[in-house]
């Protein structure tokens, strides 16, 4: 049994030669969701059909703000200065990232906005990835296998070489059905181990 496992974790470590990252969510907290819960909110109806406008680029800041304003009765100055507070890099994420890079492609894929590269930029993080996938610069977000499309041809892989980690249930069942190897991301200490289960092997002391 012990020598199947093995024999799976080698054969899933040589098949994938891509790890690709969500942002928000992963590698900084999503606002969008902690905004929802804060009112008792869902990501659902009009709340998920005005925020897939904003990450494909279709609507502009301060339309978004003003449509939630909207919606929820909260003014677009205080929804503003919720969205415009500063995020807190996970460092252990950004750890497990950095002992990825040189063994494997690492690329972003982001549901953002076309402010999404300074937030990058600001962290850090610009220049750790070989490719960033930012939804309101190619007109389609994730879930759509349109997203996913555009990933793999612009890196020239095929969905089975690639590792897809995302905090979104939705993406990941989307990702998954078109043959990525996923991970939910919950935890960094969770990645940790869903990654060795993948025979891909992070030192936890470095992170």
């Amino acid at each position: 049994m012990l020598s199947r496992v093995i024999a799976s974790m080698l054969y899933y470590a040589h098949m994938i030669t891509t790890i690709l990252f969500d942002y928000y969510g992963v590698f900084v907290s999503d606002t969008y969701t902690v905004w929802l819960d804060s009112h008792g909110l869902t990501r659902s109806g009009h709340y998920q059909e005005i925020v897939e406008k904003y990450d494909r680029g279709l609507i502009g800041s301060a339309e978004f703000y003003g449509i939630l304003s909207t919606l929820s009765g909260d003014s677009v100055t205080a929804i503003e200065a919720v969205f415009k507070q500063p995020h807190a890099l996970n460092q252990s994420v950004l750890a497990i990232l950095k002992q990825l890079s040189g063994k494997y492609t690492i690329a972003l894929t982001s549901n953002g906005t076309a402010h999404s590269r300074e937030v990058f930029k600001q962290h850090g993080v610009d220049t750790l990835f070989r490719d960033f996938f930012v939804s309101s610069e190619m007109g389609v977000a994730k879930p759509s296998s349109a997203f996913f499309q555009q990933v793999v041809t612009r890196l020239g892989i095929k969905p089975e070489q690639a590792m897809f980690i995302d905090d979104s249930l939705t993406n990941i069942e989307s990702a998954s059905s078109l043959g990525f190897h996923t991970i939910h991301f919950t935890t960094s200490t969770e990645l940790v181990m869903r990654l060795g289960e993948h025979g891909i092997a992070i030192d936890e002391n470095r992170t």
